[in-house]
């Protein structure tokens, strides 16, 4: 049995990289040293030269990583729970790919809009289909201010994107903007609290398509958790 890579989506790098690996782990933390605290939690820095994106590709690249997609046939789907070392829960969703000779595990924050995003194009997806599943980044201007974009990109073997369904985001949006509301009407209005809370009705929304759409159409799989980091 070929054992299957666990890779997940670093927001700095803005690329897919394997979990547990000792030299990518060095990697990063030698561009993390290099860049700074505060541009590192920046995120995302597009292609800025010297901006931390730009730095820590230019480690990985030493290892022969650059940013690509993972292709294979749609294998798997599951959700885990983690936990770190404060005992805070993270949720996640893995997605399984079988390629020639490599199988890889995909593992997203269930709470990312990349991994939200993706569940609605997965709706428009079969099991077993092959598939090309290609997360990226971009900066977006808004009010003056550049922000990261995290998005998703989902094609068939034929080169074609798996749309999406339309307004699922316009449904998730409307559940988190009637939390809001009713939290304002509770007289409660610090922006961190609602924010927290929109967050979490979108990322219930996006739980109950994995869990009661996608993960189902797999015979026999279950949900899982696990003390990983991905």
């Amino acid at each position: 049995m070929t054992l299957a890579i666990l890779m997940h989506y670093h927001t700095v790098a803005g690329m897919l990289l394997p979990v547990g690996n000792s030299a990518v782990d060095a990697a990063l933390k030698k561009a993390a040293g290099e860049v700074g605290e505060k541009a590192w939690r920046s995120g995302f820095s597009g292609f800025a030269k010297n901006g931390a994106t730009e730095v820590v590709r230019a480690h990985l690249a030493l290892l022969g990583l650059k940013p690509k997609p993972v292709s294979g046939r749609w294998s798997s789907i599951k959700l885990a729970t983690t936990h770190d070392e404060a005992g805070n829960d993270y949720h996640k969703v893995r997605m399984g790919f079988e390629g020639d000779g490599e199988n890889v595990i995909v593992s997203l924050d269930l709470a990312s809009e990349m991994a939200q995003r993706l569940s609605h194009k997965l709706i428009n997806a079969q099991p077993g289909e092959m598939l090309a599943f290609n997360p990226f980044s971009t900066l977006v201007n808004k009010g003056g201010r550049a922000y990261a974009n995290h998005a998703v990109g989902l094609k068939r073997g034929d080169g074609t994107e798996v749309a999406a369904p339309p307004n699922l985001w316009t449904q998730a949006q409307a559940l988190a903007d009637d939390a809001e509301r009713a939290l304002r009407e509770l007289r409660i209005s610090d922006r961190p609290t609602i924010n927290r809370v929109k967050a979490l009705k979108k990322m219930e929304f996006h739980l109950a398509i994995y869990r009661d759409v996608l993960v189902p159409r797999f015979a026999g799989a279950t949900r899982t958790s696990g003390d990983a980091s991905a």
